[in-house]
């Protein structure tokens, strides 16, 4: 990310932003970015509840086209969660 686009996203938080992201990505069904996403909520301090929420509000709005990605992501953030 650039500095100019962090700058004018800290008024929402690293993790507000970070879970939004995620939340985009599952419901375009982004599957080479997903991983990335779950990842970055983790490191910018989301827990797991939260990305779980994120994730279950992309399924509902996302319809059938984010499943797939929304299974991915809760498989990644299951793996994370039993390495943890």
């Amino acid at each position: 990310m650039t500095e100019d686009r962090r700058l004018k996203m800290s008024l929402l938080g690293e993790k507000t932003e970070a879970l939004l992201e995620l939340g985009i990505a599952a419901t375009v069904g982004c599957d080479s970015c997903i991983d990335h996403h779950v990842l970055a909520a983790k490191e910018a301090g989301a827990d797991t509840k939260e990305i779980r929420q994120t994730i279950d509000l992309a399924r509902q709005i996302g319809g059938k086209p984010a499943l797939k990605c929304c299974e991915e992501a809760e498989v990644y953030l299951g793996g994370l969660d039993a390495a943890s």
